[in-house]
């Protein structure tokens, strides 16, 4: 038997050798065994970390959903079914929500009668402000909460769709196609690789379909 390329002298002499080289090991291993426990410690707080921002996503998203239609639900009981039909008020060229108008146009037809439709008024140039002050004196408020509580919807809707694409950023979703394909409620608008329609499935696991409705 050879000592690193050399004969051992006598039998102590391989002992000594196998003595220092089963403690070289010994260390070797018991360093491995550290820097696996390192790398454990490290791996878990990356996944406790990439949860907390995954988390934080969730509840981010969730918290808009509930402003969104909360807004949304306050904009639906302030106007009907014309949703973006508007009216204009005589000699001013200034616009107020078609269900503003309705208001005013009630008070109109309890004073003079339903001779004249709303939608004739309109063609014959509108309301002028003094007499919609005189027949409905809320109605600028009113057309004001309306724009605002509109202008809230698409401030919300706008954020929820800013929070997706960096979520699907984290998921691998970031070609125009998988993001576009996200945010729409058609059907498959290109072809995506598995890891994308991975990410679309992940995504629309957490309850964001509300988030895709257009």
């Amino acid at each position: 038997m050879t000592e690193r390329g050399g004969t051992f002298n006598s039998a102590e002499a391989q002992t000594q050798y196998l003595i220092h080289e089963n403690e070289r090991l010994r260390q070797e291993l018991s360093t491995l065994k550290v820097d696996l426990a390192r790398e454990k410690i490290q791996r878990e707080r990356d996944f406790k970390d990439f949860k907390s921002r995954s988390d934080d996503y969730h509840n981010a998203i969730n918290k808009l959903c509930a402003q969104r239609d909360i807004a949304q639900a306050e904009l639906t009981k302030s106007k009907n079914s014309k949703t973006e039909r508007t009216f204009q008020l005589a000699s001013t060229g200034r616009f107020v929500p078609w269900s503003v108008a309705e208001r005013i146009y009630e008070a109109y037809a309890k004073k003079y009668g339903t001779s004249q439709s709303l939608e004739r008024l309109a063609e014959r140039g509108g309301f002028y402000p003094e007499e919609a002050d005189a027949l409905y004196p809320q109605w600028r408020e009113e057309a004001e909460e309306v724009l605002r509580l509109r202008t809230r919807v698409a401030e919300l809707e706008s954020r929820q769709e800013k929070i997706i694409i960096e979520k699907a950023a984290t998921m691998g979703c970031v070609r125009e196609a998988c993001i576009r394909q996200i945010l729409s409620s058609a059907g498959p608008l290109g072809p995506l690789t598995q890891s994308e329609e991975q990410a679309i499935a992940g995504i629309r696991a957490l309850d964001l379909t509300k988030l895709m409705e257009s």
